[in-house]
């Protein structure tokens, strides 16, 4: 008998002593994550431990359904070994990061910074810091439209002055950059094995774009890579060129792009929007290479973010200098992350658009304090309109003094106790986000699925790229190498339109089931005729209230997205003939709704909007 009373008790004892061990907590998908971004020194381990145990005593650490972790940097390409060891990755920060982690028995979101702002903030050295070194080549750099490559002093911000170049063709810059990013992902990946409960996820390079203080990038190698991307969209002709561009060129060895320099627009006529939709295309295959760099290390995608900056204030800004609209920050196996500061953080707009796209998304780069000052009652609301649109992981930025922007700061400001009372009071409240793709941990809801598929040219053998996929009425160019994915498709059958200049048009009907990709048998477009089978939509968009061209706000047609120019005036091309509604909306206007046919070789003309009040 006293056996078992003592066998009894020893299982008690296990049961309720090892209640961590068996995580009767709520599942990743169904917690809301509060991460503060924190700077971690590389010889104070002491001094950051300190600073994490005065945050997490500050913020409480949450319950079941929110809690509170960390957010930390690793700058891939400057925490090296030095040009003796031809700049391989140096992990002690990184190590000394995830150990903090263990410590404080904390979450982690690791932002990987290799990109524009991996450069700031920390000392010029040429010796160790791998930026520095291969900046100091100008062909690995982004060039002015004068041409001239200026130093990384010449700019407000130092270190945004000289940027790397985000083309295709410099090898060098691409090699070293995966090759220490997959070092860091691979010293990360170990941590999540060991400690799963712990690793909430990675980003790639924080804010990927072009220079926000010049026009870029007018690199040769740019330049070149722009050309023979417009001769594959194009199958060759120069002629077919001319004519959607209103150019006179023998060939695209004479293509050059506009140079704002010289007083040639950058936006509102064609050449200039398809520069800028080229240099787009840019900063959304170097974030969709991180992702696939992250993917080969075996980080799983639903772990995966980006990290962009969405400028919905200024869309002019956002599309022809840094060309990092919502879309570069949606990719295939990974999920959308961006930055919102200041009065981003009340853009539910923007929110919504991020949650349609991607219902598991975050901001890692989060504060919506001014300069003049926030309220603890407008830091609630901002908190509360994230949770709302079921951001899974907010970075509220930063814990520690930011030098440069000290209204960033949290500790010990409005900002710190608002966020505390967040947490407390949303601790206990069912919360859940969508995580579907492969890579769904068990037990997710997963109530769409993907299509995948290929577009190749009979004529040239080669994959068609920059051409419109309609899956119904919704349309998805395909990438560089001729591939397109629609994700969040509800099951059903699908029929899946193809078309290409100077090739003949095909359709194929597919059946989408939840949960899983179906991947469309690859087409093969034959040469066509000549004659179109795609035609274009034109209009113009006003405010009531001022009688001018309203700019840079968002046109969608069913749910393809295209952002008027300067002018006021948008334009969809390879559209599919059928009927379609086109979606109007600006900020501080009603929106409205018009329905339009499109005809084959034709260009059909929208009324003009007016958008009141």
């Amino acid at each position: 008998m006293a056996k078992k009373v003592l066998v009894m008790l020893i299982l008690c004892f296990l049961i309720f002593a090892g209640v961590p061990s068996f995580s009767w907590a709520a599942s990743y998908e169904k917690t809301f994550y509060v991460t503060p971004g924190v700077e971690i020194s590389r010889g104070s381990y002491a001094g950051d431990l300190s600073n994490l145990q005065d945050m997490k005593a500050r913020l409480g650490t949450g319950g079941e359904y929110t809690k509170l972790g960390f957010m930390a940097c690793s700058r891939y390409m400057n925490e090296t070994h030095g040009r003796a060891n031809d700049f391989t990755f140096d992990p002690t920060l990184l190590k000394n990061i995830l150990r903090l982690s263990i410590e404080m028995n904390l979450p982690v979101v690791i932002t990987l910074s290799g990109g524009p702002w991996g450069d700031v903030g920390v000392p010029e050295n040429p010796e160790v810091n791998l930026i520095d070194h291969l900046e100091q080549d100008i062909n690995n750099c982004q060039w002015r439209d004068d041409n001239a490559v200026p130093s990384d002093s010449d700019y407000p911000t130092k270190g945004l002055g000289r940027l790397l170049t985000l083309n295709n063709y410099n090898s060098v810059v691409k090699a070293y950059r995966k090759r220490n990013f997959q070092a860091a992902v691979r010293e990360i990946y170990n941590f999540s094995l060991e400690h799963p409960d712990l690793f909430l996820g990675i980003t790639t390079d924080p804010e990927v774009f072009m220079s926000p203080f010049y026009f870029s990038d007018y690199n040769p190698q740019t330049i070149q890579e722009f050309r023979d991307y417009e001769r594959r969209k194009y199958g060759g002709s120069i002629s077919a060129f001319n004519r959607a561009m209103g150019t006179s060129l023998r060939s695209f060895d004479e293509l050059d792009p506009p140079r704002p320099c010289f007083g040639q627009a950058m936006g509102g006529n064609p050449l200039g929007e398809e520069w800028t939709n080229f240099r787009t295309f840019l900063v959304d295959h170097d974030v969709q290479s991180q992702v696939n760099w992250a993917r080969e290390v075996g980080i799983p995608a639903y772990k995966i973010y980006t990290h962009q900056t969405v400028r919905r204030d200024n869309p002019t800004w956002c599309r022809y200098l840094l060309c990092s609209p919502l879309y570069t920050a949606h990719v295939e196996g990974g999920s959308i992350g961006i930055t919102t500061l200041q009065d981003l953080c009340f853009n539910s707009e923007l929110f919504a658009d991020a949650l349609r796209l991607s219902p598991n998304w975050g901001i890692f780069e989060y504060n919506p304090s001014k300069p003049e000052g926030t309220s603890y009652e407008t830091y609630t609301r901002a908190l509360q309109l994230a949770y709302d649109h079921r951001a899974h992981i907010i970075c509220p930025y930063l814990w520690n003094h930011e030098s440069n922007e000290p209204y960033y700061n949290i500790q010990g400001t409005p900002f710190e106790r608002a966020i505390r009372d967040f947490i407390s009071q949303k601790s206990n409240n069912p919360f859940s986000v969508t995580i579907s793709g492969s890579s769904t941990p068990s037990g997710a809801s997963i109530s769409n699925g993907e299509i995948y598929g290929r577009l190749i040219s009979q004529t040239t053998g080669r994959m068609i790229a920059g051409t419109c996929i309609r899956i119904n009425n919704s349309i998805m160019p395909t990438n560089p190498n001729g591939n397109f994915r629609f994700t969040l498709v509800h099951p059903g059958t699908y029929t899946v339109y193809y078309d290409a200049p100077g090739h003949q048009g095909q359709t194929q009907v597919i059946e989408v089931r939840a949960g899983a990709t179906t991947t469309c048998p690859t087409c093969i477009l034959s040469p066509g005729s000549g004659t179109s089978t795609t035609g274009e939509i034109y209009g113009r968009l006003i405010s009531q209230t001022t009688g001018r061209m309203i700019a840079g706000t968002c046109i969608r047609i069913n749910n393809s997205i295209m952002p008027t120019n300067p002018n006021g005036n948008f334009r969809f091309t390879l559209v599919h003939p059928g009927t379609y509604t086109i979606y109007y909306d600006a900020p501080g206007h009603q929106g409205q709704t018009q329905v339009i046919e499109v005809r084959a070789g034709a260009t059909t003309t929208c009324p003009t909007c007016i958008l009141s009040p």
